[in-house]
């Protein structure tokens, strides 16, 4: 997060929950650095894509390590 990632859940599949009211039911993750997006192609449920993105975090935390390098 320090480095400037932003990772985080867009709906792309809908339950309707009446007439006025939309539930999002399957996320894809985008990642935002620099300006730049990319939506991810796997589709998760609204219980999975939080410990995808703490795992996505924790995979670039390792890649970069503490100091950043």
């Amino acid at each position: 997060m320090d480095r400037g990632y932003k990772i985080y859940p867009t709906p792309v599949e809908f339950k309707n929950l009446n007439e006025r009211t939309k539930k999002g039911i399957k996320f894809k993750l985008v990642v935002e650095f620099g300006g730049a997006k990319k939506v991810g192609t796997k589709l998760y449920t609204d219980v999975e894509w939080s410990n995808a993105i703490w795992s996505i975090y924790s995979y670039l935390y390792n890649k970069h390590g503490r100091n950043g390098q």
